[in-house]
């Protein structure tokens, strides 16, 4: 605000100065002097600026007086001009109020003519799907009546069927209108003016063509029911090949079956009950044929009851052709734990010795192909029956699989109750033809091989998706059958090594006179192997899967199979004639689970389960009742013997020859439980073994030396007192220490069998030795305080004993 008013001030001055720079002199010093009226001088200025006004009008008038008479025609020429314009508008408005009515009526025209093309639109949409519903083409009948059974028959009778519930459809309108205008696809009000037919009973044309599509329908069911009727036939023909016909025969016509189902319920009924009945008999007869085949091939590991049995009696050994000396394993063992094939007529009849045995869940895992007989009878071969119960179990799996998904397909919602049909008869002869080799089954390894295979193909099944209550009732049968059985085998182990004794066994006081029986008998027993033998073969099989680690891909497997063999032209066509590339579809592919499948006798396998307990359990707690009764045999056994000593070699020898199978088959790393009561025996009979016979050949100077050194402890002794003894000690000990060792290498290497564990027993005695000797001298120090008596010098110093020591292990 003060800015402004100094700028003011400062025009002010300006202005005031110019003033009074214009002034004439005397006007000036009449206002310097204040002569100077300021109102007649006001009067003066205001006249003479009203003069100079009038004077510049009159200039401005002269100047534009031309251009202002200008201005005003051209002003009126533009108000001519608007309101020209103006009129024109008006009449625009005019003829625009005259055009919108005339909008009006074509816009109403319009609607008026798009609803009649709709109209007509759909009573031609309708009248169209009457005439092609209710005419019947010349071409469609006589393919329905003439032509070959085909795919133009099959699309005849779908379009055969679609006129016939058309026609004979119910009697609402609205049935009839086009889809569209049902789906509310156009507007609410074409669609109440549309078209809609009458019902096709209430036409003439409906009511002619009925009775044609009648006899037509009559003469495709009939056809239809023929053509089964036949197919069907030639599944009980020989040669035939079951896939093929179910693929090219039946599955490529399934529309008529469905066709058939709905149209003549009855004929359905009649198929479904012929289809089921051949296949039915003809897998019951593949399955009967392959199994008495099978039967022909068995190797009969066991042959008797007692033959599997750990403490067999020694009279029904030699009828096996073994004595009491000998191993009825396939491989038996060299001193030096070194395995040596023996020279067995039939290898494969041992029920102890797994071998190669568990590799047929290997076979399962990979699904190899089953035994095919007529190449298996060329060929001489045997196997045991776990082989030939996977063999039938594959053969088994396919034919399901290929059945499950076939009678879905073909038949639906009936599909299930045809399979379950099917394979009823089949079911039952496989748990007849198991069960009747189980009355007289004792091998206990096949019996849990076959535990296993049950449970892997059940698994498999799983994987394959075929989910059916029958199915799983059948392995579940399957796997109750076999469980009571061999848990009754583990018993019978048991309960033989309960009742067992040494006169059973050919070992007994009377035959343990003679120096050489004896000699023999001081080795490992039979019953030592055998135990070792079945507890290995039990144990690898339990734990194969985790040995192994198998994982398979079940969609990989046998897909080899040619699907147009002739499947009855031989029994040996039994592989060919149930399956299919169903086992190579992607179908069976389980998207989370592939691997773990062998793994029956797990301890977390629930359906495994026998009185409440999983198989693993069952398994175990058999084992260790083995375990612990074949402990008290061997310990009954070796009371047989004379004296304490034979009686801890004889242990010895035993535990030494279990543990050692054990390492052999490697079982220690996952069940370390069964080897380490056997290892803790073995160590303490051999410290038993160890003061015997030390005992044996320098009993005085060991009893001198625990005498002494318990008196040591009381008190201080005087050992002046007793030195004739101690001379006698030391010099009979620098006489024969040298022998006595020498007569100890000998004794162990009579003794025990194994060198490995002669060598380890060797050098427990001699450095037990030598911890007697050493505390021996440590005796005599402390008893005469440093006055060592003369005989003293013939002490033999603990050098020469290590050297001795040495060159005995050396030269073992």
């Amino acid at each position: 605000m003060g800015k402004v008013t100094n700028s003011i001030n400062d025009q002010l001055s300006t202005d005031l100065a110019s003033f009074l720079t214009s002034l004439n002199p005397e006007l000036i010093s009449q206002l310097t002097d204040g002569s100077l009226d300021l109102t007649s001088y006001q009067s003066v200025v205001e006249s003479e600026l009203q003069a100079l006004e009038a004077e510049h009008i009159s200039i401005h008038r002269e100047v534009i007086q031309d251009d202002v008479q200008c201005l005003k025609q051209e002003v009126d020429k533009c108000e001519a001009t608007l309101g020209n314009l103006q009129e024109t508008l008006l009449g625009f408005s005019a003829d625009l109020s005259g055009l919108s009515g005339d909008i009006q009526h074509l816009q109403n025209q319009s609607l008026a003519m798009a609803l009649q093309l709709s109209n007509r639109t759909k009573a031609e949409a309708a009248l169209t799907l009457f005439l092609q519903k209710v005419v019947i083409p010349p071409n469609m009948a006589n393919a329905i009546i003439y032509d070959d059974i085909d795919a133009i028959f099959v699309a005849c009778v779908m379009d055969l069927e679609a006129k016939y519930e058309y026609v004979h459809g119910d009697d609402d309108p609205s049935n009839n209108i086009p889809g569209d205008v049902r789906d509310g696809s156009t507007s609410t009000s074409v669609a109440r003016s549309s078209f809609i037919p009458p019902p096709p009973s209430q036409t003439v044309a409906g009511r002619e063509v009925k009775a044609h599509l009648e006899r037509l329908r009559l003469k495709a069911i009939e056809r239809s029911r023929l053509f089964f009727l036949h197919k069907l036939g030639e599944l009980r023909r020989p040669k035939t090949n079951v896939r093929m016909i179910q693929v090219n025969s039946l599955l490529k016509f399934a529309p008529l079956i469905d066709f058939l189902r709905d149209a003549a319920p009855e004929v359905y009924q009649e198929i479904k009950g012929v289809y089921t009945e051949s296949m039915g008999k003809m897998v019951h007869a593949l399955f009967r044929v392959y199994l008495a085949q099978l039967s022909r091939l068995d190797a009969k590991v066991v042959n008797r009851h007692d033959a599997q049995l750990i403490a067999i009696e020694e009279s029904a050994l030699k009828s096996h052709g073994s004595s009491s000396s000998e191993t009825i394993f396939s491989a038996s063992y060299s001193p030096f734990n070194t395995p040596v094939k023996a020279k067995a007529k039939h290898p494969t009849t041992d029920s102890f010795h797994l071998g190669d045995r568990a590799d047929v869940l290997d076979a399962c895992v990979q699904c190899a192909k089953p035994i095919l007989v007529h190449l298996a009878q060329s060929e001489h071969k045997t196997y045991p029956y776990e082989q030939l119960f996977r063999s039938v179990m594959m053969h088994l799996i396919d034919s399901l699989t290929n059945e499950y998904v076939f009678t879905l397909q073909f038949f639906k919602d009936h599909g299930r109750d045809v399979f379950h049909k099917i394979f009823n008869r089949t079911f039952s002869l496989v748990l007849e033809t198991t069960e009747n080799y189980l009355f007289n089954c004792h091998d206990a390894l096949c019996l849990l091989l076959m535990i296993k295979i049950n449970h892997l193909h059940q698994r498999i099944m799983k994987q394959r998706r075929v989910n059916n209550e029958n199915v799983d009732n059948f392995f579940d049968r399957v796997n109750h059958l076999l469980w009571p059985r061999f848990k009754m085998l583990l018993e019978n182990q048991v309960r033989s090594l309960r009742t067992a004794n040494g006169k059973k066994l050919g070992l007994s006081s009377s035959s343990s006179s003679s120096s050489n029986t004896a000699a023999v008998e001081l080795h490992s027993h039979y019953v030592a192997r055998r135990y070792a033998e079945f507890t290995s073969s039990i144990l690898l099989i339990v734990q194969h899967h985790d040995v192994n680690g198998l994982h398979t891909d079940l969609t990989s497997a046998r897909s080899d199979v040619p699907s147009g063999h002739d499947s009855r032209a031989h029994p040996r066509a039994f592989s060919s004639a149930l399956t299919s590339p169903l086992r190579a579809s992607k179908s069976f592919e389980s998207a989370t689970d592939r691997g773990k499948l062998i793994s029956g006798v797990h301890t977390n396998q629930a359906n495994s389960s026998v009185d409440g307990r999983s198989g693993g359990d069952i398994i175990l707690d058999e084992l260790s009742d083995i375990q612990q009764e074949t402990i008290s045999l061997l310990r009954r056994v070796a009371d047989e013997h004379s004296d304490s000593k034979r009686k801890t070699i004889f242990l010895i020898n035993n535990l030494d020859q279990i543990i050692n199978m054990f390492q052999e088959r490697r079982v220690f790393a996952q069940h370390a439980e069964v080897i380490a009561p056997f290892e803790e025996l073995l160590t303490q009979q051999r410290e038993v073994f160890v003061e015997e016979e030390l005992t044996q050949m320098y009993s005085k100077i060991i009893a001198f030396v625990q005498q002494f050194e318990g008196k040591m402890q009381l008190g201080t002794v005087d050992m002046n007192q007793h030195n004739q003894n101690v001379e006698s000690l030391v010099r009979e000990f620098a006489l024969n220490w040298k022998r006595g060792i020498e007569q100890i290498n000998k004794n162990v290497l009579s003794y025990f069998s194994n060198f490995r564990n002669g060598l380890e027993i060797l050098k427990q005695v001699l450095t037990q030795l030598l911890l007697y000797y050493t505390r021996f001298q440590d005796i005599l120090r402390k008893g005469y305080r440093g006055k060592v008596p003369e005989f003293c010098k013939d002490l033999v110093s603990t050098t020469q004993i290590l050297a001795e020591i040495k060159k005995y292990a050396l030269s073992i």
